[in-house]
């Protein structure tokens, strides 16, 4: 069988573990030639595309496509020549080296949802456990601290520049946010800028409109897509070595809190016994339930606010602004305001509108550790001010 007397598009499927490997045709380059050669992309279950899985048919074992590799006649797509041996073979064997990475991509994003899934789970561990108000309140506390450390890190300043601070604070902000698991400023900034640029198209890796809510709320989270930076969008982030190490090494910060909850409630039932807690509680409720909570808060921004809501200004996507949202995510369901001019590191525009991380990031600014804090421009007010009037109207 040669490979133009293949269809176009997926040929071959490989089951493997969690994951759905298939190939593809693909244009590659040797010398002054052009070939029809093939791809083999990975795709987790979870992505939006593996439902085409369900219309070919699965090869069980990697070697029997390898076999079939080793036995195509690559052929020139400009001539149709034949190649010659040693052209075939660098051609297989990259093929090969770019399925190997691939692999480790496929199964270390395959560890990475396992380490999600987990989370949830183990979080469930707090019903047998035991319940305290002190467990429930470094709970609430951990989720509160973390998430300004998702909202006013990781979204104002590292997204969107919308203040600045020093290079130490900085690293502050950015080892903050990253005890929430979700892992580096670096990766998150990229992804979130990407989401600005394509917002509610379908190039967005997390919109409703084109992708389903549950596909945009966790789904690409889920996804081996997106488990790297990119790059190009985060120049400016990336000149900091500190920066890049705690993308490297995003596993960390939230190790060390899981530990130190652990630890402070063994402090707690050595030494205030009577607050009835200990340490397995505490990593329960002050770690793990507080994660798998903050985690969703975080991810509602994703999709709710992108459904439910209203919409102040005529923006070109589905932004809306959601109270409730803005509630549990300390002001960041304000997001019809914040997709209309997202420099502005405020995004509740009114005192009715309630941006608990705005009135923290004012606070900082007040101590001086961050300044030049960007504001909505008076001609956003006006341009709210006519929406309201020809609601009226």
């Amino acid at each position: 069988m040669r490979l133009d007397d293949l269809d176009k598009g997926v040929m071959v499927f490989l089951s493997l573990s969690n994951h759905l490997i298939f190939v593809q045709r693909q244009s590659v380059n040797y010398g002054s030639r052009h070939f029809i050669c093939i791809e083999v992309v990975m795709n987790s279950v979870d992505d939006k595309d593996t439902n085409l899985a369900s219309n070919r048919d699965e090869v069980s074992e990697i070697e029997q496509f390898e076999n079939k590799v080793g036995n195509e006649d690559l052929v020139s797509n400009s001539s149709r020549e034949e190649i010659s041996s040693e052209e075939k073979s660098e051609i297989i064997n990259k093929i090969r080296l770019d399925y190997k990475e691939k692999t480790d991509s496929a199964f270390g994003n395959a560890i990475r949802q396992y380490v999600f899934i987990g989370v949830h789970l183990v979080a469930l561990f707090a019903f047998f456990t035991g319940f305290s108000l002190t467990a429930l309140g470094v709970a609430i506390a951990l989720y509160f601290v973390r998430m300004f450390g998702i909202t006013g890190a990781f979204h104002r300043y590292f997204s969107h520049k919308s203040y600045k601070t020093s290079r130490w604070f900085q690293f502050l902000l950015g080892f903050l946010g990253t005890m929430s698991a979700q892992k580096g400023p670096i990766w998150w900034a990229s992804h979130h800028r990407h989401h600005h640029r394509y917002s509610d198209q379908p190039e967005d890796i997390h919109s409703p409109r084109h992708s389903g809510f549950w596909y945009a709320h966790v789904g690409w989270v889920m996804s081996h897509e997106f488990s790297e930076t990119r790059d190009e969008l985060v120049n400016d982030l990336k000149k900091f070595p500190e920066l890049l190490y705690l993308d490297k090494f995003h596993h960390i910060p939230p190790i060390l809190l899981a530990v130190a909850t652990y630890y402070f409630g063994e402090f707690l039932a050595n030494y205030a016994p009577s607050l009835g807690t200990n340490g397995w509680q505490m990593l329960a409720w002050g770690f793990f339930v507080s994660t798998v909570f903050l985690y969703h808060g975080t991810f509602c921004v994703n999709s709710a606010t992108h459904i439910f809501g209203t919409k102040r200004f005529q923006t070109h996507d589905d932004s809306r602004n959601n109270w409730f949202v803005s509630i549990i995510t300390l002001g960041e369901g304000w997001h019809n305001n914040h997709h209309r001019y997202p420099a502005s590191e405020r995004q509740g525009m009114y005192w009715w509108e309630v941006d608990i991380s705005h009135y923290i990031i004012t606070a900082l600014a007040s101590l001086g550790l961050v300044w030049d804090v960007k504001v909505y421009p008076k001609r956003i007010y006006q341009e709210a001010l006519e929406g309201f009037n020809d609601e009226v109207s």
